[in-house]
């Protein structure tokens, strides 16, 4: 990997596996190769501000409007991270392309790669009826693919990454394999 700063973000709707792949992969990278610069992580939601984890907690879905500045949070501490450790993983939804660019254009001197965990609406469900602790609810998953702006051809770094049917270990690989040829 060359020497610019790199944030790896993982994105998705609610329930794709976020956090556990990033968790996974920045265990993988510190792993591989413990002479290079270290690979911190960053859980996106610890990011939110009050007011917009008590909507969510109350099922009601977050405009653009709620999003900007925790967007702007996302993007300065994935920047502040790879700044001090040459790399970053963290978790954000990144649903629409204009918050995929915003955070990009914030510090344009920092490489923003984002990988688009992804699964069928069905999956989705089944997942976030089963997880415990979590201010996201099932009946959010509606909200969330409405949002939902699959990456096309004009945004080069970034990766759509299918979970459905997968088990986070195959995701992470292959978001991993991504990652080494970066």
């Amino acid at each position: 990997m060359s020497d610019t700063k790199k944030v790896f973000v993982i994105g998705g709707t609610c329930g794709t596996g976020k956090s556990t792949i990033a968790e996974r992969l920045c265990e993988i990278l510190r792993q591989e190769d413990p002479t290079q610069p270290g690979y911190e992580f960053v859980e996106g939601d610890l990011l939110h501000p009050i007011e917009n984890i008590k909507k969510m907690t109350s099922s009601i879905p977050l405009t653009d409007d709620d999003r900007w500045g925790w967007l702007e949070k996302v993007s300065d501490k994935g920047y502040s991270k790879a700044d001090q450790f040459g790399s970053c993983i963290i978790t954000c939804s990144s649903l629409k392309k204009k918050y995929r660019d915003f955070i990009r254009e914030r510090h344009p001197d920092c490489r923003f790669i984002f990988f688009i965990l992804y699964g069928t609406k069905e999956e989705i469900i089944k997942r976030v009826v089963h997880r415990e602790s979590h201010f996201m609810k099932s009946d959010m998953v509606d909200s969330q693919f409405r949002d939902l702006e699959l990456p096309q051809e004009d945004e080069a770094d970034s990766i759509i990454v299918n979970v459905t049917g997968r088990t986070p270990e195959e995701v992470t690989q292959e978001v991993f394999h991504h990652v080494k040829g970066l």
